[in-house]
């Protein structure tokens, strides 16, 4: 979740993540809307051209978690489903699903996230295994 995470960010800013994906460019009317005083009250940290970055409650739960033992604990608004084999982790605010079929939050293609993934969760099995066995 990290990658994503960061990816997130760095798309959100106009840039392209390490997969050579990128979020579609803010509409001129949407840039606009957010230069309003009254957007700018509400949403005072926001930058008017970040992308889907108002209150970053959507990045945050697109985040990592925090690892507790042998547990996963999300962060706020992070559902993690594993059912029939089938890992789904996804964020619960009602706007997501909406900013998702306009932007994916990540490319088609995150295999290279996942190798990684594996290969430091490898790593750790077998680093607890020495500290169990020794």
């Amino acid at each position: 979740m990290e990658r994503v995470g960061e990816a997130f960010e760095e798309k959100s800013e106009g840039g392209t993540d390490d997969l050579g994906h990128r979020f579609e460019e803010l509409r001129p009317s949407t840039v606009r809307r957010k230069n309003t005083p009254k957007f700018r009250r509400k949403h005072p940290l926001a930058v008017a051209t970040n992308i889907m970055r108002a209150s970053d409650k959507l990045l945050t739960s697109l985040g990592p978690g925090t690892l507790a033992g042998d547990a996963y604990l999300p962060p706020k608004n992070q559902i993690v489903q594993f059912r029939r084999g089938i890992l789904k982790i996804y964020s619960n605010l009602k706007y997501a699903k909406y900013q998702f079929n306009r932007r994916a939050f990540y490319a088609d293609n995150i295999e290279p996230w996942i190798l990684a993934a594996l290969k430091l969760a490898m790593k750790a099995v077998v680093d607890r295994l020495k500290v169990i066995f020794q």
